[in-house]
């Protein structure tokens, strides 16, 4: 896999490109505009909330600084609490999770805490003698892991420094150290060592660790208990941040926003505390670290290496009671133990999945009979060989589908891009090709349809455009062509055809609405199958929809993307226009709600959207008449991209930003 780095300047806002977002949101949907805006206007927010911009900002401009930074009443610059947009997606079987995207204004908050206090959050994170995922210093670089999917087109000059794109290439504001993904512990010299060390381990975390923590307690844990409820309006790290969580999450002190990067600094700052005070309590009863034990924990995951069972209990209790201090409590349907040789049921069918797929996709054969000897390329894949033997690790190790999806797609993206490289090379059989494609789609959309991801529907999205790619650029026959997209239509329009197990988890399936996309007008999904998926009943004179849930501001901005301004989508077009209005005007305080914000200069910029319905979202928002066409006339883009979207740079800018 190729990669290429790039140094950029330190500059605080990039944090609006890689820490305030979650992971799972769709791919047309980023922070690049908002980005643009603070950097062209200077605009900044100060601890207490003071929202400031360059003096040359024109009368439209102020107005736009005024709906993404709202600010309290009777005083023009204060910004007050906020509604963030919660949106759900796939967690275990028949259960979702809440992922939750901020205002804008409080994101602009979090650029302003870590610029003030970067350096202190470095410092409180190394506390911990356990912790083996935490800040360890400032980015400075950008590295670009995967570069195949860039489209001829794309207009990336390297020269350019700090353009966005390259500032969109961090992963996040900190550089974490040592884990960047917790099955890279299992395989470490860390783990290797304490288990010649210790004859077990036992593996426990924290029970719902983001819903239940308080937000009070970051302070106790940086300055302590009693002197934390003294100093209440102290200026500090804790009580700036504490703040600021109950301000994003409309006052709530308990819980926080799940799936930023900097909520998850939020949780390690109290963390570190509670590992240092256990530390602490056990070396008070002469239990030595390194000697009677071996603790590591990946963000709420402890991993515990131990000789004696009964110390074994001893020091899960004290993290019952030290954790109890900050109102958490561990899983106690989540201890598993384990002895020697350790080694997970995931770590062995990791093992099988890359010995599977060895030799499973093609073959090169050497051909001696021949002067100079030749290789020969020929593709292997048989996906119901490959399904057998998948479903067969699951059943035999007793582990579900969902925990090793995404580690499976990432090993077979490997082998079928070196299957695709291998072909490109030798140009070989169409129909072939098409036959492997047909059995590579049939596979990857088998283990896709048991436990649906966004990270999965992400590389399979990765796959599906690099054989749409190869197949543009080696100019395939029409007819070859025609039917690899006929297979990759019909898998997708099969997904499609399922009902949902959850009505709020529709992420990871909107990413397929962009791929068929690629595939031309005819490959087009049919207006009443968006409609059933969705949940929308037609009228009884079929002119109209109702539904039966309001649509979230995600799915609305998806939809819109696929159906365009068709005309056989009007009937469906028209009731999206009409939940948003539903939507923006059903809220008293709209610009307080992150939701209808984003959605409201989204429409604005929507090329889809009736000027009547955009006249009437102004109203709403209460806009002056005096700025509403310089406000509709600023940009193209604001949150979804509209025009000019490029799937496999967007593509390529996703997978970058996975951290965790």
């Amino acid at each position: 896999m190729s990669k290429k780095r790039f140094y950029l300047k330190y500059n605080p806002n990039r944090a609006l490109l890689s820490d305030v977002l979650p992971f799972e949101t769709p791919i047309i949907f980023n922070n690049r505009q908002l980005y643009r805006l603070v950097e062209k206007l200077k605009i900044k927010i100060d601890d207490v909330g003071f929202v400031t911009h360059a003096d040359f900002a024109t009368d439209c401009e102020k107005e736009i600084v005024s709906l993404l930074f709202p600010s309290k009443k009777g005083d023009d610059r204060i910004c007050r609490e906020t509604v963030p947009f919660t949106f759900q997606i796939s967690h275990k079987k028949n259960e979702t999770r809440s992922l939750s995207v901020p205002h804008p204004v409080n994101q602009l908050s979090i650029v302003n805490l870590y610029k003030n206090y970067d350096d202190l959050i470095l410092s409180s994170c190394e506390d911990s003698p356990f912790s083996i995922r935490r800040p360890s210093r400032k980015s400075k670089t950008a590295i670009m892991k995967d570069t195949f999917a860039f489209s001829d087109d794309s207009k990336i000059d390297p020269s350019i420094e700090e353009s966005d794109f390259y500032s969109s290439l961090v992963k996040s504001y900190f550089v974490y150290s040592k884990y960047s993904n917790v099955y890279k512990f299992f395989e470490s010299y860390d783990f290797h060592k304490a288990e010649k060390k210790f004859e077990h381990l036992v593996r426990f975390d924290i029970a719902k660790c983001f819903d239940s923590i308080y937000t009070h307690s970051l302070s106790w844990a940086l300055v302590g208990k009693e002197f934390a409820k003294k100093n209440r309006r102290k200026q500090s790290l804790g009580n700036h941040f504490d703040n600021l969580m109950q301000k994003m999450n409309h006052g709530e002190t308990n819980g926080i926003l799940i799936g930023p990067e900097f909520s998850r600094i939020f949780s390690e700052l109290i963390l570190q505390s509670v590992d240092k005070f256990v530390s602490k309590e056990l070396r008070s009863e002469d239990v030595i670290s390194g000697k009677d034990y071996q603790c590591f924990r990946y963000v709420d995951d402890y991993f515990l290496f131990y000789n004696d069972r009964v110390l074994a209990e001893k020091i899960i209790l004290t993290f019952r009671n030290i954790l109890r201090e900050y109102k958490m409590h561990l899983s106690d349907n989540k201890i598993v133990w384990y002895s020697r040789p350790i080694i997970t049921e995931l770590t062995i069918a990791k093992k099988r999945i890359v010995e599977l797929f060895d030799g499973a996709l093609f073959k090169i054969e050497k051909n001696e009979k021949s002067n100079p000897p030749v290789e020969n390329f020929r593709f292997t894949a048989r996906a119901s060989d490959l399904i057998t033997a998948y479903k067969t690790i699951l059943k035999e190790l007793n582990i579900e589908n969902k925990d090793i999806l995404n580690f499976t797609l990432a090993v077979f993206e490997k082998r079928f891009t070196a299957a695709m490289k291998k072909y490109a090379e030798s140009y070989g059989d169409t129909q072939k090709l098409a036959k492997f494609l047909d059995e590579v789609n049939e596979f990857i959309f088998y283990i896709y349809f048991g436990s649906p991801r966004v990270n999965s529907a992400i590389k399979i999205s990765k796959i599906l455009t690099e054989e749409i790619k190869l197949i543009k650029d080696l100019k395939i026959p029409p007819d070859i062509t025609e039917g690899i997209f006929k297979n990759i239509y019909d898998n997708i329009f099969h997904l499609f055809r399922r009902p949902l197990t959850n009505k709020n988890a529709q992420v990871e399936h909107l990413y397929f609405l962009i791929i068929l996309e690629k595939l031309g007008r005819s490959f087009l999904i049919d207006e009443s199958v968006l409609a059933d998926f969705f949940n929308l009943s037609p009228s009884s004179d079929g002119l109209e929809f109702s539904a039966n849930y309001k649509l979230n501001y995600f799915t609305i901005v998806t939809l819109l993307f696929y159906i365009k301004g068709r005309q056989r989508y009007a009937k469906l077009r028209k009731f999206i226009e009409f939940q948003i209005k539903l939507k923006i005007n059903s809220k008293d305080t709209p610009r307080e709600r992150a939701e209808c914000v984003m959605l409201f200069f989204d429409s604005l910029t929507c090329p889809f959207i009736s000027n009547e319905s955009k006249t009437a979202l102004f109203g709403e928002m209460d806009i002056p008449f005096s700025v509403r066409d310089d406000i509709m006339a600023y940009t193209d883009t604001w949150f979804t991209v509209w025009n000019n979207f490029d799937f496999n740079k967007e593509l390529v800018l996703k997978v970058n930003s996975d951290v965790y």
